[in-house]
């Protein structure tokens, strides 16, 4: 299995315990469904969170009456069962793949500190966030997009944030790996990965 297959794998197991949640909802004939919208304040203006200001999407909001009754993140099951294995990056980054889930994705960075340029990641972000739902044209159901990042934090001679990567294409992990890889990372792990990072094996697994 590639890391292209894997990751189509892994979205997709997301995706379709998203979808499921999303037919439950529409069972009540009074409910509509908004699916990924931007979390905003009372003002309309989109909320930012930590020291980059990310936005956030909820996975599905619930309206009865014209009104947000509800809103929630929609979790899979459990990770893929996946043996780390390790694979250069264009850059000459070493990656490290453990099990992990599309939609709350840690990711590890050795030798980042804190005066490390993390520019890099938050233009990715807002990138794929699609704040003003521009992607949206193109999908008939979701969005296409990034739900949430949190800002990097710095602790044991490394930098650490997750992802939750929504309804964005596969193809969106590419990307990350380049920014990645600009904020100056010789070392990515993702996911479940020993801290040396030398585990290797044949990324292979079923959801």
């Amino acid at each position: 299995m590639t890391f292209d297959e894997l990751l189509a794998q892994i979205r997709d197991f997301y995706l379709r315990h998203l979808r499921e949640a999303m037919a439950e909802v529409r069972k009540d004939p009074t409910a509509k469904i908004v699916a990924e919208p931007v979390l905003r304040d009372a003002d309309g203006d989109v909320i930012g969170e930590g020291a980059l200001e990310l936005p956030k999407r909820a996975d599905v909001a619930v309206l009865r009456g014209g009104k947000v009754a509800d809103s929630f993140q929609v979790t899979a099951e459990h990770d893929l069962a996946l043996k780390p294995f390790t694979f250069p990056w264009t850059g000459g980054a070493q990656v490290t793949v453990g099990p992990f889930r599309w939609e709350e994705c840690h990711f590890r960075l050795p030798g980042v500190g804190k005066d490390a340029n993390v520019k890099p990641l938050a233009d990715w972000f807002f990138a794929w966030f699609d704040q003003d739902d521009e992607r949206g044209l193109y999908y008939s159901e979701l969005q296409g997009v990034v739900h949430s990042m949190t800002d990097p934090a710095f602790a044991d001679g490394a930098a650490t944030f997750t992802i939750d990567f929504g309804s964005a294409p596969a193809d969106v992990f590419e990307y990350l790996l380049d920014a990645i890889e600009q904020v100056g990372a010789k070392t990515i792990q993702i996911g479940n990965v020993n801290q040396s990072g030398e585990q290797q094996g044949n990324g292979q697994g079923q959801p």
